[in-house]
């Protein structure tokens, strides 16, 4: 099976084009879109050798060739997730290493060492506070332009965390954030923000209590 890119239609699921490449990592994929940019919309994905290769969309399809290929000498092992921001694309690696990438030059701007064992995931909450996982099995919040560690959570999985997904309640005013890991287990947890609602902002951050739920 040739590795690569594959554009499906929604109503049939049959596969509509493909764009070959090489050395792509399995999951990592992100689309950029032009309120990001200078205009265009992009599909970043990494690859297995350390770089991020990026499609420039056309007509809801992609361009046959490579738009560009980000390369940094922080990039220094695999990537395992990326994440769009408001003005950032936030890079987590191997090493525990997170990069902050300019969506509109592809340029990285900020380099962050978060973690002893691998980054495995990202999300963004409230500006500016990022949650990231790791092989360790901990949750982090970090103030992404302090690069302040804010709350750290321990003890709901055994295995290291492999996905985070975070989604608002307009009704009580907090994230929720979904995390589940290799050990068949899922978590939920409440992450509040500023007393007035206000999703842009965050004054203070607390854990609600965790609920786990066993997937075996």
């Amino acid at each position: 099976m040739k590795e690569g890119l594959k554009r499906y239609d929604i109503e049939s699921c049959e596969c509509i084009s493909i764009v070959e490449c090489a050395n792509l990592v399995l999951g990592s994929m992100l689309f950029v879109p032009e309120e990001n940019t200078k205009g265009n919309e992009y599909i970043c994905c990494a690859t297995r050798k350390k770089t991020i290769h990026v499609w420039k969309t056309k007509d809801g399809g992609l361009s046959l060739h490579t738009y560009s290929e980000v390369r940094h000498e922080s990039f220094d092992s695999q990537i395992n997730s990326m994440v769009l921001g408001t003005q950032k694309i936030w890079v987590a690696f191997q090493s525990g290493m997170v990069c902050a990438v300019d969506p509109k030059t592809m340029e990285v701007e900020d380099v962050m060492s978060i973690y002893s064992s691998a980054a495995l995931s990202l999300a963004l909450i409230s500006s500016p506070y990022m949650l990231s996982t790791s092989a360790a099995a901990q949750i982090s919040m970090w103030n992404s332009q302090t690069h302040e560690k804010v709350l750290e959570i321990r003890g709901y999985h055994n295995e290291p965390i492999s996905k985070l997904i975070t989604i608002w309640d307009k009704r009580d005013n907090h994230w929720w954030v979904w995390s589940c890991s290799s050990d068949k287990s899922l978590c939920v947890f409440a992450v509040g923000t500023s007393p007035t609602g206000n999703r842009a902002t965050c004054d203070f951050v607390t854990w609600g209590r965790g609920r786990f739920v066993s997937l075996e």
